[in-house]
């Protein structure tokens, strides 16, 4: 899998205009599409692993939902909203961002 290379078409540009997307498993539904554009995150279980928000410039990525920011950056297009150009490629590297969170996270043994 190449790491960096982002592809676009009609078709990625569509997909990422849905309400609920998919990026590398992972289903990502749209919470609010403008001021702030936020998804929350969940795993194939059904189980919130994440939550991204672009508001005022600035996207973050905080996990397993708000209030614990992993990745955040301002160079973005948007301001409350992803260009279409933008939007497939950032919300990739944000999920990515989630997945190295995890696998670097130390494991806690559940209470059973």
């Amino acid at each position: 899998m190449s790491s960096d290379v982002t592809v676009f078409n009609d078709a990625t540009v569509e997909h990422c205009r849905k309400v609920e997307l998919y990026i590398h498993g992972y289903r990502l539904v749209r919470t609010c599409s403008a001021c702030p554009e936020q998804y929350d995150v969940y795993d194939q279980k059904g189980t919130q692993c994440a939550y991204i928000r672009l508001r005022h410039g600035v996207l973050r990525v905080d996990v397993p939902e708000v209030g614990h920011t992993i990745f955040s950056t301002d160079r973005v297009d948007g301001d409350g909203i992803f260009s279409d150009d933008e939007r497939f490629e950032m919300l990739n590297k944000c999920i990515k961002k989630m997945i190295k969170w995890y696998l670097n996270s130390p494991w806690v043994q559940p209470d059973f």
